[in-house]
């Protein structure tokens, strides 16, 4: 029998049923759920309609908690709580929807992806079927890493954190039942869970939004409210409160207004969740902790129409994302309001389907246990499905759409050259100071010559010179930076919402620099219109960078600060009997280089080789504040050699993004190793 679907439940003791009594069904709930996984489609579809649209997880994660525990209290209580008759339940809930979502987006996948993106896919279909998306993606956060809105699994992160809170959560509880009090327990956890939240995302957003560690703690505030519901002491309260009705109405609309506030303040550039997401939190909490009787809550969420949407609400979330993923994959970019509006139809009934055709038969019903090991049998093979496809997407070959020299060039993943002995060596130990700190350094024995200092554009211009050091010259080279810093001291960097880790950093790696005498070369590169502009370039870039100055720059403009920094770096180096290399920014792109070939069988890019491109005139309007700063400061500057990426890339028409059989760029602004590799052979011959 479904959960709160009436007064009593089975479970089993012995060779006995026993009827556990169960709190009546509450429709409220599932209307609640309706806000939660409308909310998340919302923001998704239109983000700029509800900010905070995202909340709806962390709803999510409450409804979770203190439905999923109330049914282990009402268990361990009867004396028929069963680990196995719990996974099976799990198993039966869970996989059905997953399975048919994963297999989908995989089959559409091997028909629409580029092979080094359907590689990627693969890897996050193995982590959505064994539960562990989140800490995947916690750590794709490096350079070349594909824009969130481009990964069809990015959702499944929410489920793997609340499959791995049920890995142990059930069992802690098996363990101390009538040894130590649930409630000690379960606020023991809430209050761990976050003061690490709160800690993580001061120092590192990404690990505090994908780290199970930091997210339990909601799901631990349900299962406090089903631990208080269950508890006299609490019987004995609501009692005195259904002799005021007009209480449980005002702790309904709070949590209303609450959940109100979450959705339309809250920016996801704000530190979250930290502190922040206690407003769903608490808002979710109140409006389940009021009971089923207020007047919204029989009268708004009891509704039919979000009770269905509440009851379709997990495949629904499992199927509108990988929908709009692909939809601006195979369009290249935002989709129109219209295809938009269509993938969420297309959810709806989707989501419909399945739980009528495929969650009524699997999840409900007889033969519990023959059904979850099937399940899981058919969920192993889906797993096994990815990894032969990823062995087998590096091989592929498909000349109707790139050749292999353009595949290759491409799919270059620079990011997985980052050299951890570089990054923790007693030499460079600066993790400490900026998470995304990355360090790369060749495999010669001999002192480090040339350094390449600077943002993310660094990364390719390692490749770019290695050829140039190592093979030309036996030399050694090193590249150091972190994404968003521009080798400039004392100014802060950062995006809007997020604290600076740039300048410390930054001082540390040029003084570090500065004192080696081995070190006769240095390669500054920072993507200069960037930090000019404050803002990224075309609707695929949504950086909003902020400089801030130092106590030892004067100039207020971002322009003065970007030059008037970089001049002093230059300064110091060559003070210190060093030469200097300034790489100019290469043109960005405002656009996917990928997106310049179709995708079989779809046909949607509006983009070819022949113009796969920025036109001239559109690069110098975008780029005239840097290219004038820069001018001014090769004239200044005696000694200075600059190579500019712009001189080899573009024509008097355009910029492109490939030449012959090669990608020079591996994303919209970033050079590919193959792009950079020619930028230097070209640049360093070039007086």
């Amino acid at each position: 029998m479904q959960f709160q679907s009436s007064w009593y439940r089975l479970c089993s003791k012995g060779n006995y049923p026993v009827l556990t009594k169960l709190e009546r069904y509450r429709p409220d709930i599932d209307g609640l759920r309706a806000i939660a996984v409308i909310s998340v489609v919302l923001y998704h579809v239109f983000p700029s309609y509800l900010p905070g649209g995202f909340v709806g997880v962390d709803i999510f994660f409450v409804i979770s908690g203190f439905l999923i525990s109330g049914i282990i209290y009402d268990d361990l209580s009867n004396g028929c709580f069963s680990l196995i008759n719990f996974y099976v339940r799990r198993i039966r809930r869970i996989f059905p929807a997953l399975i048919l979502t994963l297999s989908a987006t995989l089959a559409f996948g091997c028909f629409a992806l580029f092979p080094n993106e359907l590689q990627e896919l693969s890897k996050h279909i193995l982590g959505g079927a064994s539960f562990i998306s989140n800490l995947i993606l916690w750590h794709e956060s490096g350079y070349f890493d594909r824009a969130s809105e481009l990964k069809p699994l990015l959702h499944l992160w929410s489920l793997g954190v609340e499959e791995q809170f049920y890995i142990f959560w059930p069992l802690l509880l098996r363990l101390s039942w009538r040894r130590v009090p649930m409630m000690v327990i379960v606020t023991l956890l809430f209050a761990t869970s976050f003061f690490v939240n709160v800690a993580m995302v001061e120092n590192n957003h990404n690990a505090a939004f994908y780290s199970p560690l930091s997210r339990l703690w909601e799901l631990a505030a349900g299962a406090i409210l089903a631990q208080l519901v269950r508890m006299p002491y609490w019987k004995r309260v609501t009692l005195h409160i259904d002799q005021c009705r007009w209480v449980r109405n005002v702790i309904s609309a709070a949590g209303f207004g609450i959940i109100a506030a979450a959705l339309g303040c809250i920016d996801q550039k704000d530190f979250f969740p930290g502190w922040w997401a206690m407003l769903p939190v608490m808002g979710a909490v109140l409006i389940i902790g009021a009971g089923g009787s207020p007047y919204l809550n029989r009268t708004l969420l009891s509704n039919p129409i979000p009770v269905w949407f509440g009851r379709i609400s997990f495949p629904l979330y499992l199927w509108h994302w990988p929908l709009l993923a692909y939809a601006r994959i195979v369009t290249s970019g935002l989709p129109l309001a219209e295809i938009r509006v269509a993938v969420v139809l297309t959810s709806i009934v989707l989501a419909a389907l399945t739980t009528l055709l495929i969650e009524s038969h699997l999840r409900f019903g007889p033969y519990g246990q023959r059904k979850a090991a099937w399940l899981a049998v058919v969920m192993l093979a889906v797993a096994i499905s990815s990894v032969v496809t990823f062995l087998s997407a590096g091989k592929i070959e498909d000349s109707s759409r790139l050749s292999p020299q353009m595949a290759t060039s491409l799919s270059e993943d620079v990011s997985a050259h980052n050299n951890e002995n570089c990054t923790q060596s007693a030499d460079f130990p600066y993790r400490e100071l900026n998470n995304d700190f990355f360090c790369m350094q060749s495999g010669n024995e001999s002192a480090t010559t040339m350094a390449i200092v600077g943002d993310s554009h660094a990364y390719p211009m390692y490749f770019g010179f290695y050829n140039h050091t190592i093979v030309n010259r036996r030399e050694r080279l090193l590249m150091v930076g972190a994404p968003g810093c521009p080798p400039i001291r004392d100014i802060e960097s950062f995006e809007k919402g997020s604290n600076d880790t740039c300048r410390i950093l930054m001082g540390a790696l040029l003084d570090r620099i500065e004192r080696d005498s081995s070190i006769r070369e240095v390669v500054l590169v920072a993507r200069g219109p960037l930090y000019i502009s404050g803002h990224g370039y075309g609707d695929v870039d949504k950086h909003d960078r902020i400089l801030r100055r130092g106590p030892r720059t004067s100039p207020e403009t971002d322009r003065e600060i970007f030059a008037v920094g970089i001049e002093e770096t230059i300064r110091a180096m060559q003070s210190a009997g060093k030469s200097v290399i300034l790489v100019l920014s290469p043109p960005e792109l405002g656009f996917e280089p990928k997106d310049c070939k179709n995708r079989r069988p779809l046909s949607f890019s509006g983009r070819n080789l022949k113009n796969c491109g920025i036109p001239y005139p559109d690069y110098l309007a975008r780029s005239e504040p840097y290219r004038r700063a820069m001018s001014t400061l090769t004239r200044k500057i005696p000694g200075l050699k600059v190579i500019d990426p712009a001189r080899f890339i573009c024509d008097g028409e355009y910029c492109l993004a490939y030449s012959g059989d090669i990608f020079l760029y591996g994303d919209n602004n970033h050079l590919s190793p193959s792009g950079a590799r020619l930028v230097v052979d070209r640049g360093m011959e070039y007086d």
